[in-house]
């Protein structure tokens, strides 16, 4: 009940009150104003691996813009998940989902079964986007900052 009455498309995203890999407390309230890519992912995954690239090109176009990238990272090792972020060069913040991992609290509430899973969050707080993929990603971004005023092209970072 609680992804029919929470989760869906033009519902308000429910709060993720959580830490980052060092430990600080954050939420996703607090990006309120922002566009968000809410991208539930893990170093022990290999389609979450291949997007890490498109990712960083988001962020990297994106970085002036009312938009934010976070992730929600589902490794059971908290030293792992700081390895990948290093290794792989993932600037973005990211809530530890904690060492159940893929059945942590964060994934739990948001009722992720796959991964990644990408929810596209507007500016209000307003799910516009679930479960988004591909190229359908940069689309997205793109709506909803025109929404905002922003013209963004993310066409090179699809095509690649």
């Amino acid at each position: 009940m609680f992804d029919l009455e929470h989760l869906q498309v033009g519902h308000e995203a429910p709060d993720i009150i959580g830490k980052d890999l060092d430990g600080m407390e954050f939420r996703l309230s607090d990006y309120r104003g922002k566009v968000v890519l809410l991208d539930f992912w893990g170093h022990w995954c290999p389609p979450c691996r291949a997007m890490y690239s498109t990712e960083q090109e988001i962020n990297q176009v994106m970085a002036d813009k009312p938009f934010v990238l976070l992730g929600v990272n589902s490794d059971r090792n908290l030293d792992i998940a700081k390895g990948a972020v290093e290794s792989e060069g993932l600037s973005w913040r990211h809530f530890w989902n904690g060492p159940r991992g893929t059945a942590g609290p964060i994934s739990e509430q948001w009722n992720v079964e796959g991964w990644p899973t990408f929810y596209l969050i507007d500016a209000e707080g307003i799910i516009r986007y679930k479960q988004v993929v591909g190229e359908d990603i940069e689309i997205g971004i793109e709506k909803l900052m025109a929404e905002l005023g922003h013209k963004v092209s993310l066409q090179e970072v699809a095509s690649e």
